[in-house]
Order: structure tokens, then sequence, then C-alpha cells
């Protein structure tokens, strides 16, 4: 027989799965709207008792792991697009502190990122070269993947490839895999993944002093994510006077 202790019991477990639906939703909500651009907060919500990540964090680490780090892998995701490469590198150490599955999607494309972190990290703060090891770590992990799932992660296997050849000074080689990102990114219908590959060669170009190629390959970005919806993304400040 139903008890009405169990009752209880069971509302509250229907409760707790509800807040953590929410909540998770929260989250990837605020990712939408920084990089469609939509100006609310979706954390405002009046029935919402957690006000931020930083509540969802605290008051789920303990019993849902997996909730936290969806909410972790919310920031990354936007930390990359939003070039902040030095707070995809900070979070990615709080993910990786709940440990890694790396069989659930957010798991493989965390790998990826943490890469593009590192070896960005590796080229703007002093060359350590413990950057140099996660990105060449992240690098032959993407090399694996790819030869199982070329449609997936060839063109994030090449453009670890590239970000690993314009660290080491090796320009040419470098240049030619951020080609064959882009191509390959266009191919298998990844439109982020293409603008975010433009955008990384836009950069090297700049740091090649090659300013024409610098533009052109920075507007072919901006293309690329206005089709994407990331209009709140073209937003930010480094594409001032190109939009």
């Amino acid at each position: 027989a139903v008890t009405v202790s169990g009752m209880v019991r069971f509302t509250s477990k229907v409760r707790m799965n509800q807040a953590y639906f929410l909540f998770s939703q929260l989250s990837l909500q605020k990712a939408v709207y920084a990089l469609t651009g939509i100006k609310s907060d979706p954390f405002e919500i009046k029935f919402a008792s957690m006000k931020n990540e930083t509540d969802v964090i605290s008051a789920f680490s303990a019993t849902r792991p997996f909730l936290v780090q969806g909410v972790y892998f919310n920031i990354i995701f936007t930390a990359v697009l939003f070039r902040r490469f030095d707070e995809v590198s900070e979070v990615a150490e709080k993910y990786l502190s709940f440990g890694q599955q790396k069989s659930r999607l957010q798991d493989l494309f965390l790998v990826f990122f943490q890469g593009l972190a590192a070896f960005h990290m590796f080229r703007h703060q002093g060359r350590d070269t413990k950057w140099l090891r996660i990105g060449e770590s992240s690098m032959r992990q993407l090399q694996l993947w790819a030869g199982h799932s070329s449609w997936n992660f060839d063109n994030k296997f090449f453009l670890l490839e590239a970000e690993s050849h314009f660290s080491k000074g090796e320009y040419d080689r470098a240049e030619m895999k951020y080609l064959s990102a882009i191509k390959s990114s266009r191919t298998h219908r990844f439109l982020h993944e293409e603008g975010l590959s433009l955008e990384l060669l836009s950069s090297f170009y700049e740091a090649c002093e090659r300013e024409d190629d610098q533009r052109n390959h920075l507007s072919r970005a901006i293309q690329c994510y206005k089709e994407w919806g990331a209009l709140g993304l073209l937003n930010d400040s480094r594409f001032a006077g190109l939009v």
C-alpha cells in the first residue's frame, strides 16, 4: 500500500528532478542568450530559488555532479566562442575535478576546447610548455577519434594541428592545416566551427602581418556567425567596424 510518508518521498524526488531539469536548462539558455544577443538573464525568473550559475554549482556539487559539469560546459562553450581562453582553462579544471567519461558528447568537446585554450595560453602566457603538453595531448585524442568518425572530428583535429604548428613557429604547415579545417567544417556543415577556424586563421595572419588576408578571413568568419545566428557574438569588440 502507498503510505503518506512514501508519497512525501516521491513528491520530494519529483520536485528535485524538476529543479535539476530547470537549472540545467537555465544554464543552457544563458549561453544561447549570450550568443544570440538577447538582453535578458534567464535566472531572473521569479520562481527560481537560485539566481546564478554559482548558486547552482554550490547547491548541486555534492549530489548532482553531472548537472554541475553541464553548467561548467555551457560556460566553457560560450567562453571559447568569445575567445576568453583563460576562462576556458580555469573552468575546464573545475569540470575535470568531477571526472571525465569521454563517452558523453560534452566530454568529447571539452578535449577540443581545452586544446584550443592550451595553444592560445602557450602563445600568450609566457610560452609555458605545460600548455603545449595539454594541447598536444588533446590533438592526439582528436586524431584517434577522427580515425573512427572523420565526419565529426576531422575539422577539429585539423584545427588543433594548425594551432600546434602556429605555436611552434611552423607557419607554412599551420596555414595549410587552418585551410583544411575550414574546408572540412564547410563540407561537414559545422557552420560555427567554420567561423571559428576562419577567425583563428585571421589571428594567424595578423601575427604574420598579412593585413589583407587577416581582414578577409575575419569578414568570412563574421558571415558564418551571422548565418549561424550568433548576433550577440558579433557585438564583441574584436569585430568592431566590420559588422
